[in-house]
């Protein structure tokens, strides 16, 4: 088992703390990438006898079991080894082949992809890729690409697939779309469509008031009757 002994020396007690965090948290990755579920977790003596500092001074040990515990790379579980306490990698995927993806995925509140880079944080990036192709093929994953190489990876259903007849394709890639909207407007209308283009037709609503005439009197007291006399046909009296 490799030990830190041909790495130089740290000058002082920070140094020597930061020096074995970032060597603990490297042997935890690797047993993560490798996948050995009984030696992804590891105790602080574990821990310790691999970096060859178990018998350095309490303090100092005590200062690096808390920096441990700090880490946002590495997950503490004070019940593991019943009860002694463990340490494993915190991956920013937790998955290392299809199903732990599929499930990591479907789990998500929202339809948001995962980068390439997150996946291989705690995934070998040759199995990564692989996998990820074959998940593609079966229309589980959606993949998006840039320069023919992954870089967004994103949850997709294989029941929503079908297949499409040879003929239906070939119908599909021989059918030519007008040149333009108004071409495209004239071909739609005479197949009985209406276009999302076609000009929208108001309809107003027009109350037409008609004045009502005063209905003629026909009986009660006439009126200005002083001058009925004025109002008496005298053409008669013309010469």
């Amino acid at each position: 088992m490799s030990t830190i002994h041909s790495q130089p020396q740290p000058t002082s007690a920070g140094n020597e703390v930061l020096s074995n965090v970032n060597f603990a948290t490297k042997r935890l990755k690797d047993l993560w990438m490798m996948g050995g579920e009984s030696e992804t977790e590891q105790t602080f003596e574990d821990i310790t006898r691999y970096l060859s500092v178990q018998h350095a001074e309490e303090k100092h040990l005590n200062v690096f079991k808390s920096a441990l515990e700090g880490m946002a790379e590495i997950r503490y579980n004070p019940r593991g080894a019943n009860g002694k306490g463990t340490y494993s990698y915190r991956p920013a995927i937790p998955a290392r082949n299809a199903e732990q993806l599929k499930a990591y995925l479907q789990s998500r509140p929202e339809f948001r992809g995962v980068t390439l880079a997150e996946l291989t944080d705690g995934w070998e990036l040759s199995d990564c890729t692989n996998t990820l192709e074959s998940m593609e093929r079966k229309h589980e994953i959606l993949v998006f690409r840039h320069n023919g190489k992954i870089i967004n990876v994103f949850e997709d259903d294989p029941t929503l697939h079908t297949n499409i007849s040879d003929d239906m394709k070939a119908a599909w890639k021989e059918t030519v779309l007008a040149p333009n909207q108004d071409d495209l407007r004239i071909a739609l209308e005479k197949a009985g469509l209406k276009p999302t283009t076609a000009p929208r037709q108001l309809i107003q609503n027009v109350q037409r008031v008609e004045k009502k005439r005063k209905a003629p009197r026909t009986g009660g007291r006439q009126t200005n009757s002083h001058i009925s006399h004025l109002l008496k046909d005298y053409s008669h009296m013309k010469k």
